[in-house]
């Protein structure tokens, strides 16, 4: 699993439920025509029932009605957003925004029930006068059909204006096509009507994928898109947290890895340690972007590593007193004189010790037996106790931390003669 395969992942888990979300309250969610099937059952069942033997001889047009059923239908605004004539999604010539079609079943009758405001009536019926009084007829977008070619009935709601929150219901008697001896049960009714509105930017999108009204069963949760959307954010999720967990060879840095590079200088005597502990920072830091140039001749000792970092710092135009970031130093003691810049940080204490060859027979020299050897006055062992053998001095060179060291605590200041 490479690192960016992983990005393209996390990228996609935040995308798609924003992307989500905005089309679910932005686009979708604004303007949503719900429906609801609040009742479909035959009247069959119950009329053998106490008190009910007059579901079973329901007539109309003059003939008793076949194995009569009922359709309470609910329509309601279920997006966040008024709905208009203009938003529902049907030709612009036709006087009603929703089709409903009940297959194997013709419409004996429809009725208009429960509108959250007596406002919605005006959408189904109108007042004509008629002689000298006036009747109440139903609107053109209002009406209902049998097909009987291919045995359906149909009801046509009309455009209405529907509040946030507002709704209405329509209860339907069916029966059973004459010609139709099946005892089988009625599928369930149809119901086809968009809300989108004409003349939005998003309208070639809203067509694009064709919604229809919401069935808004109990209550209103998410379109189809949205249900999708989280989907596809759910199997993200998943397959990241196996990647994560199972398929990822690598681990992520510890959080106090610090990206960049680090120039190191200073004391050869340090160089061992200090490369140690840049292997096991780049090792622990791997995939954190940290460089840490290590060479052979990295560590020259500790005067020219001063010298160096003061350098660095002056280059950078750091101002006396702040540190370099990316710059360290070791030395073996305090720096020389000249570089006021610098900010001593002590990391450790360094133990030294003055080492003799056995041959030369000594041991726990005293202190002005060493200024004696290393101011040359003492040229054979056997003047301080030891065998007959010639003094040969090794010291560090010039520069050194540690010869610094030397020369302050014991030498008292004074430098000693060149190595023989």
């Amino acid at each position: 699993m490479s690192e960016r395969v992983e990005q393209w992942i996390a990228i996609l888990s935040l995308a798609v439920p924003v992307a989500a979300f905005l089309w679910e309250f932005a686009v979708v969610g604004r303007k949503r025509l719900g429906y609801r099937v609040q009742m479909d059952t035959l009247a069959a069942d119950a009329a053998d029932k106490p008190y009910a033997d007059v579901l079973g001889d329901m007539r109309h047009d003059g003939h008793q009605l076949k194995d009569p059923s009922f359709v309470l239908l609910r329509i309601e605004n279920a997006g966040s957003a008024k709905i208009v004539p203009d938003d529902y999604l049907a030709d612009p010539a036709d006087p009603y925004g929703i089709k409903v079609t009940f297959r194997d079943r013709r419409v004996a009758a429809v009725v208009l029930t429960d509108p959250t405001q007596d406002e919605l009536r005006d959408f189904f019926f109108e007042d004509v006068t008629e002689g000298a009084g006036v009747r109440t007829v139903a609107k053109p977008g209002f009406r209902r059909d049998n097909n009987e070619g291919e045995r359906t009935g149909i009801i046509r709601l009309p455009k209405v204006t529907l509040p946030r929150g507002a709704e209405y219901k329509v209860l339907v008697v069916l029966e059973r096509w004459p010609a139709d001896h099946g005892t089988d049960p009625f599928p369930d009714p149809v119901v086809r009507g968009a809300v989108g509105g004409h003349g939005r930017w998003y309208d070639p999108l809203v067509r694009f994928f064709r919604l229809k009204a919401t069935r808004t069963e109990s209550h209103v949760f998410a379109s189809r898109p949205a249900w999708w959307a989280m989907w596809v954010l759910i199997a993200a999720v998943v397959v990241q947290a196996c990647f994560t967990l199972f398929l990822r060879e690598d681990r992520r840095p510890p959080l106090d890895c610090v990206e960049g590079t680090l120039h190191l200088h200073g004391s050869t005597a340090f160089a061992p340690a200090v490369r140690a502990a840049a292997a096991d920072y780049l090792r622990r830091c791997e995939g954190a972007n940290v460089a840490i140039p290590l060479e052979e001749d990295t560590f020259r000792g500790s005067t020219e590593g001063v010298t160096a970092l003061d350098a660095a710092g002056e280059d950078a135009r750091i101002p006396v007193g702040e540190g370099l970031g990316d710059h360290l130093a070791f030395t073996d003691g305090l720096a020389s004189a000249g570089h006021p810049r610098l900010i001593p940080r002590p990391v450790a204490f360094s133990v030294f010790s003055l080492v003799v060859n056995k041959g030369a027979g000594v041991e726990n020299l005293r202190l002005d037996q060493i200024r004696a050897l290393f101011a040359g006055r003492v040229r054979n062992w056997s003047q301080v106790g030891g065998n007959d053998v010639p003094v040969h001095l090794v010291n560090r060179n010039p520069g050194s931390g540690t010869r610094g060291t030397l020369v302050r605590k014991v030498l008292d200041g004074r430098e000693p003669p060149s190595s023989r």
